[in-house]
């Protein structure tokens, strides 16, 4: 059974975002929660990608297919090569962009 856990809302400025806000949403994630952050198009849902329980409370949140793949957002180069099994050139000069 999933424990629901009261949501807390906070606003964060696209101009001068509060790094508190920033580190509590980060603490959140750290900790196995989700969060919902705003696109250019939606509202998306976040959960730190290497905790697989994370990943299970996301897909169950979302009514998603445990087998359908996610998105990763990551911070850096550095951090996205690290991930995919392949790195084609493509790849590179859209990571240098």
């Amino acid at each position: 059974m999933t424990t629901l856990v009261r949501p807390r809302w906070s606003r964060v400025s696209i101009d001068a975002p509060d790094p508190a806000v920033i580190a509590e949403a980060a603490a959140v994630l750290r900790q196995g929660g989700l969060v919902v952050f705003p696109t250019e198009t939606v509202y998306g849902v976040g959960a730190h990608a290497d905790d697989p329980s994370a990943v299970a409370r996301l897909c169950e949140a979302k009514g998603r297919p445990a087998d359908k793949p996610l998105t990763w957002h990551l911070a850096t180069v550095e951090a996205a090569r690290a991930v995919p099994v392949e790195w084609p050139p493509a790849a590179q000069a859209l990571a240098r962009r």
